[in-house]
């Protein structure tokens, strides 16, 4: 049996597209494509309408599974506006989707290994004001991919770790300079183990993203008192104070490992 949302999700990863993206672009109901991934179905109109909009890609083989993923290298795809972050573009008029080999880590992350030697991280984005609904679902796999979106990432390797995507707020991590973070960028980070806390804290180049009870803060931690159980937090906008946290108010730390804007 094909699954059309597996083949829709294969073109999306190589033409840099998301759930959001295509819905604004062919003009579909608000969060209908998330809806329809839920009951494993998509409407004879709202197809119809993706494939308007999205000329080269081959309607056979996105109800088949035969033939070619495009139809041709033509003009659609290209006239997106590219973002190194978020698109891959391959001039090859043959690319069938088996040469797009799909590798998923121990921790559930999606890497997609495409032809042209790049390799895509497909992550679920997590805005920092939806910390409540991410709390709610974080520790099950399934309902966190259902109640959030994707986004790609393109990365260096299939890494073993634990990978989210997050949208910031604020400008606290924006002092200047070109390792800090401004307000609405998309970042990609990877999970610290719990069990690794008690160790302490590197400096990282790009900042550390903590879950807690109260929210999502991107923030440097400076220094962990075992005695005390909290944590520095300081941020790298002047403007912004050093905070103390308690490390027992806080369910996830990760390391951000890349980010786009």
């Amino acid at each position: 049996m094909i699954d059309l949302f597996e083949k829709l999700d294969k073109f999306m990863i190589y033409s840099g597209l998301n759930d959001n993206r295509i819905t604004l672009e062919a003009g579909l109901s608000n969060g209908i494509i998330g809806k329809a991934r839920k009951r494993g179905a998509l409407s004879q109109d709202n197809i119809s309408k993706i494939l308007e909009t999205y000329t080269d890609l081959n309607a056979n083989w996105l109800f088949t599974g035969q033939g070619k993923m495009l139809n041709s290298m033509g003009t659609e795809i290209m006239k997106k506006p590219f973002s190194e972050s978020n698109a891959v573009f391959i001039n090859d008029d043959t690319i069938d989707d088996d040469e797009i080999e799909i590798v998923t880590n121990s921790n559930g992350n999606t890497f997609f290994l495409l032809p042209n030697g790049r390799i895509k991280l497909e992550v679920v984005k997590v805005p920092f004001s939806s910390y409540v609904s991410y709390l709610d679902v974080y520790q099950d796999d399934i309902k966190l991919g259902d109640d959030f979106e994707k986004i790609t990432f393109t990365v260096d390797y299939v890494g073993r770790g634990y990978y989210v995507g997050f949208k910031t707020v604020g400008d606290s991590m924006n002092g200047g300079d070109i390792d800090d973070t401004p307000d609405g960028a998309e970042v990609l980070a990877r999970e610290i183990g719990s069990h690794l806390w008690n160790n302490g804290f590197d400096k990282t180049r790009y900042g550390m993203i903590l879950i807690t009870n109260t929210g999502i803060y991107h923030k440097d931690i400076v220094n962990y008192c075992k005695e005390t159980g909290m944590l520095e937090l300081a941020s790298r906008n002047p403007k912004f104070q050093t905070l103390e946290f308690p490390i027992s108010e806080v369910k996830q730390i990760f390391n951000v490992v890349k980010r786009t804007f």
